[in-house]
């Protein structure tokens, strides 16, 4: 028993060590919104949570949407966009992976209207950290949660 607690905390000191090690791209994308966000004003704070804590905490807001709306929420993970046809519309996410890379978990969300798809937006896949107001809508019969007039910075 000994030996086997040994052994999983030497492979979890490994793995945090070659996680330290590892360079990370945090660069921000290349558009970003010329307004900057008021850090008192952020109700929960996403970005400087771990993968696995952040994937729990959106699980939470999904899930019980009337605990979170109204409230500022800051976001860090990957620009997504999807084109729904159904619609004619583009649907914003910031997906966050949890710390095992295995599940995603991420919300939608929506810039002020004076942001036009694609020239103002990143690249799919870039790392953006969000801000925005958590709120809900409805859409053919179903309800979706997503951070509303959101910035990029």
């Amino acid at each position: 028993m000994v030996r086997r607690i040994s052994l999983l905390l030497t492979i979890v000191l490994s793995i945090l060590l070659t996680a330290a090690s590892c360079s990370f791209d945090l660069s921000m994308p290349t558009v970003q919104s010329h307004e900057q966000v008021d850090e008192s004003s952020i109700d929960v704070d996403l970005s400087s949570m771990s993968g696995t804590v952040v994937y729990s905490a959106v699980f939470d807001m999904l899930n019980n949407p009337d605990e979170y709306r109204g409230k500022t929420i800051r976001m860090r993970g990957q620009f997504m966009v999807y084109n729904y046809e159904d619609t004619g519309n583009y649907y914003f996410t910031c997906l966050i992976q949890d710390a095992t890379a295995c599940c995603q978990q991420g919300l939608e969300f929506t810039y002020k209207p004076d942001y036009t798809y694609p020239t103002d937006f990143p690249e799919p896949g870039e790392e953006i950290t969000v801000t925005g107001i958590f709120d809900t809508y409805e859409e053919k019969g179903y309800t979706y949660c997503r951070l509303r007039d959101s910035i990029i910075g």
